[in-house]
């Protein structure tokens, strides 16, 4: 999933680029769609992360949730 971020940041911050240079009248639609491929990469993360919660021993339960009290 690192790559998955990696991946998504680097087209974000191209279109970002490529969008205030205003080199490319398409750019805002790349970075929009970039937007919407971290949004959903983050997405994936999150659903992961509630079926670790959820299929974790009560003892590991414990420890996730005071790590994410933190």
């Amino acid at each position: 999933m690192t790559n998955c971020f990696e991946r998504e940041l680097a087209a974000l911050d191209e279109m970002r680029r490529k969008a205030a240079e205003r080199v490319e009248a398409d750019a805002m639609l790349g970075f929009r769609a970039s937007t919407a491929g971290l949004i959903g990469c983050l997405d994936r993360v999150k659903r992961a992360y509630v079926r670790l919660v959820g299929s974790a021993e009560p003892s590991m339960r414990r420890v996730i949730e005071e790590v994410d009290g933190a």
